[in-house]
């Protein structure tokens, strides 16, 4: 359900049923998605004024949604939620194997993503294998998000063998992460990918200098 939106059509919804009954979702009007962002009205009002400029409420400005800080997915686990979204994140990671349904899948699978606690970022390793534009990017995110190195042989093959837009997420964790392994990775990419993908993989490195901490949007 709709509960408000900005001036730029993005859209901040509640959750009135299911497992995440009070939390709040926000709808980016480039790229909307159902996945979870605030724990409740409180959270998102506390976030809502933490960003806006102005000593005082009578010189606080209009906030874009899109610009606000989430309370998921988290960089640093809080003991008061790490159990809770642990068991959330299990729970859609459960329902995505067993949804035969495209759309609920990807939704389940993203939402899992998000909740996931930084103790088990590896559980996202395997949608790295999932075949569509979002999820493994999504996978992705939350890896570079969290400067997540493991898993280096999967991130390699999706940027190898992956489809848009997930092979070029994995590309770009790849330069961000700069550690020898991740080098010897790009090395071997360099001499077996070609055409759009070699295009993506040479403009990341030419920028990995520019390169800012990616949003969760």
């Amino acid at each position: 359900m709709a509960v408000g939106a900005d001036d730029n059509s993005n859209y901040l919804g509640i959750y009135t049923t299911g497992r995440l009954v009070g939390w709040l979702v926000r709808l980016n009007h480039e790229e909307p998605a159902l996945t979870p962002a605030y724990r409740s009205v409180r959270s998102f009002l506390t976030n809502l004024l933490a960003a806006a400029p102005g000593a005082t409420p009578m010189d606080r400005a209009a906030v874009d949604l899109a610009s606000l800080s989430r309370d998921v997915p988290v960089v640093v686990d809080d003991p008061q939620y790490m159990e809770i979204d642990r068991e959330h994140a299990r729970a859609f990671a459960d329902m995505h194997v067993n949804e035969a349904d495209e759309n609920r899948r990807r939704l389940y699978a993203m939402s899992s993503i998000c909740l996931t606690p930084v103790a088990d970022t590896d559980s996202v390793v395997p949608f790295l294998r999932e075949f569509n534009m979002w999820t493994p990017e999504a996978a992705v995110l939350l890896m570079e998000l969290r400067r997540f190195g493991g898993a280096l042989e999967e991130v390699e093959r999706l940027a190898r063998d992956g489809i848009p837009n997930g092979d070029s997420a994995a590309m770009r964790l790849l330069v961000r992460l700069g550690s020898n392994a991740s080098r010897n990775a790009i090395a071997r990419l360099q001499r077996q990918i070609s055409g759009r993908k070699l295009r993506a993989l040479e403009q990341w490195i030419r920028h990995r200098n520019q390169l800012q901490p990616p949003r969760w949007e």
